[in-house]
């Protein structure tokens, strides 16, 4: 799969997600991949190093392209960082559509406290203020 015709793919759906426009041109244009939570009341702030390097491990091994991410903390010092991405998949794209029109979306759920246990899976998530929070 083309990576420019993934990254045009991402950048429709971050605008239908209603994503911070400056955060989808930081994406199209810089390769900046921005995430948001319930307890940054969804600001968008950019992935770090660390979390950078993980998720180029996780592009590679799947053939996919990461866009954005959710992050969330639960109770016993449990972190997630929800990956919402581009398959290679053209065929996939409709139903993803459908997916995120009805706040829902497959997505990479990397567990940062325990990555063994990191896996695909749908999540329910909603607007907020120009980023994404997980419900």
């Amino acid at each position: 799969m083309n990576l420019e015709k993934m990254k045009m793919e991402a950048r429709k759906r971050m605008k239908i997600l209603g994503i911070h426009e400056p955060t989808i041109a930081q994406f199209v244009e810089e390769g900046k991949i921005s995430f948001s939570g319930k307890s940054y009341l969804g600001a968008n702030y950019w992935i770090n190093e660390e979390r950078k390097k993980a998720i180029e491990i996780i592009e590679k091994e799947n053939n996919i392209l990461v866009y954005y991410a959710i992050e969330q903390k639960y109770m016993g010092d449990i972190t997630m960082l929800y990956l919402f991405y581009i398959s290679p998949y053209e065929e996939d794209w409709e139903m993803d559509y459908q997916s995120i029109v009805e706040n829902y979306q497959y997505t990479y759920g990397l567990n940062e406290t325990d990555p063994f246990l990191s896996e695909f899976g749908e999540i329910k998530f909603k607007n907020m203020f120009g980023g994404l929070v997980k419900q």
